[in-house]
């Protein structure tokens, strides 16, 4: 997949070479090509690590400081835009479950759940997203709408 970024070391070229050549006018230019992003797994997504490789051939990795969900909402709308539509459904579909993921986290975290507890609730819910969805919704509802009468038992 091609992505919207500046390859680090044709940067850091191209920032000598101006500066070797730049008159007062005190302007740069950084535009953005596109370079190639390489295979993904769930655990390079999960670290945010991105390995590049520009049109030189440098290969680059470089880590976002993103969440995971995002990396992949991101990717879902690359797909989208370059014609892969089954891949987006994909990475759309994967965005939301880690979004989900993240705001039971924080949930979790809002009502002081030890880091030990919140593993293991992801341990048990992990390998199914029924039961992601599950927790997700009912957090969700416990946090933003439990003080509404039409939650509570008559």
């Amino acid at each position: 997949m091609r992505i919207p970024a500046q390859c680090p070391r044709c940067r850091e070229v191209d920032e000598r070479r101006q500066s070797m050549y730049e008159v007062s006018s005190g302007k740069r230019s950084h535009k953005l090509d596109a370079v190639y992003l390489h295979e993904m797994d769930a655990a390079d997504v999960h670290s945010g690590k991105l390995t590049l490789r520009c049109e030189q051939g440098h290969t680059t990795v470089v880590t976002l400081p993103i969440p995971a969900f995002e990396l992949l909402f991101d990717f879902g709308c690359s797909a989208l835009l370059d014609g892969y539509s089954r891949e987006a459904v994909t990475s759309f579909a994967s965005s939301f479950e880690r979004f989900q993921e993240f705001a039971c986290r924080f949930l979790f975290a809002r009502r002081n759940l030890s880091s030990e507890g919140v593993d293991h609730w992801w341990k048990e819910v992990a390998t199914s997203s029924e039961r992601q969805m599950g927790s997700y919704v009912a957090l969700w509802i416990s946090e933003f709408f439990g003080h509404l009468h039409c939650f509570r038992g008559s």
